[in-house]
């Protein structure tokens, strides 16, 4: 399922569909191998991906709950560390699908129990470490950015040269804000890594915020992944005063990548303090089940207009206003904490 997301949009729905009619043949096999219904849960948890690709949620969710209840059946009947390997993978998925549909609640408890069982069992165990890495995720939705970076710093002493785990805590510190260390990470990322996708971004952004507004157009102009690039373009060229260019940025990135960059362009619009075309992009992304609204509760990048009527309806309507964030109990030991 992987390289769908490298086709181009117009193949993509007639590879998707092919996915899924072999993924529903394999579970149609699977179910001649009676003693092995770990299999059909492991294929449905697969499909998972092409259902969340095309959009259709409740399906992804649906797959993943199947399959973690059959393997969580035959874990508590056989308990054999490979279906528990199985279990954890699922659980890791199901949480991240309930996050994109904004369901922390239920996130959250499917989170916790994969991570405190996975520690109690094998604390080293390279599954341990991923599932502390979208434990960080979850975390800095529910807008506790201190406690992901706590996991992101941990992981990085556990392996230090994985330029993913420099640019997530690059991220999460320029989200904070706390800018300075947010261009360290980015610029770790980049020596480890020197085209890693949204580094010269990261570094912009935190170079803005830092007041160089110069350096940091020549810091996002390096970007390579396009989308990023224009985003920062269009932001530090509003800053900057030039105005021609930051619209011409922007709506080259709306011809190109309106469909999947939905949040992102309701987030500039929001920067440029344009209240009216940033709700009308967030209503997009959430109409568009785009994963990043699931930030919207927890970021600094849409400050201008929080003082708009309307955004404190739309965090009610996502549960994500911060007296609902503070509602979802979500107390887990956080990994290298002392």
């Amino acid at each position: 399922t992987g390289p769908v997301r490298w086709h181009p949009e117009a193949d993509q729905q007639r590879i998707l569909a092919e996915a899924e009619q072999l993924f529903g043949q394999c579970i149609d096999l699977s179910k001649l191998l009676s003693e092995r219904e770990d299999k059909q849960a492991e294929i449905r948890a697969e499909l998972s991906f092409v259902y969340e690709m095309q959009k259709r949620t409740e399906l992804a969710e649906e797959s993943l709950k199947e399959s973690l209840e059959v393997l969580s059946r035959r874990q508590d009947k056989y308990g054999d560390f490979a279906i528990f390997s199985g279990l954890n993978y699922v659980q890791r998925r199901l949480a991240q699908c309930l996050a994109d549909q904004q369901k922390l609640d239920e996130a959250e408890k499917v989170m916790r129990n994969a991570w405190e069982t996975m520690r109690q069992i094998d604390p080293r165990n390279p599954k341990t470490l991923m599932t502390a890495r979208e434990l960080a995720v979850i975390l800095a939705r529910m807008n506790r950015g201190d406690e992901a970076i706590e996991v992101y710093e941990y992981l990085i002493t556990r392996d230090p040269i994985n330029p993913s785990l420099h640019s997530s805590l690059a991220f999460a510190y320029w989200s904070t804000g706390r800018y300075e260390e947010s261009l360290e990470a980015a610029r770790t990322t980049q020596s480890l890594s020197p085209e890693f996708i949204g580094s010269h971004y990261a570094a912009g952004g935190a170079i803005e915020d830092l007041g160089d507004l110069e350096a940091a157009l020549i810091e996002t102009e390096k970007e390579v992944y396009e989308p990023y690039r224009l985003l920062g373009l269009s932001r530090i060229h509003n800053a900057l005063g030039h105005a021609a260019e930051s619209d011409a940025a922007l709506q080259e990135l709306i011809d190109r990548y309106g469909d999947s960059w939905a949040y992102n362009i309701a987030y500039t619009y929001a920067l440029r303090g344009e209240a009216d075309p940033a709700f009308e992009w967030l209503d997009r992304a959430i109409a568009n089940r785009d994963a990043g609204v699931g930030q919207v509760g927890s970021t600094k990048l849409f400050d201008k207009i929080l003082d708009d009527p309307r955004w404190l309806p739309l965090l009610e309507r996502l549960g994500m206003t911060p007296e609902q964030l503070a509602a979802i109990e979500f107390e887990v030991e956080v990994p290298g904490r002392r």
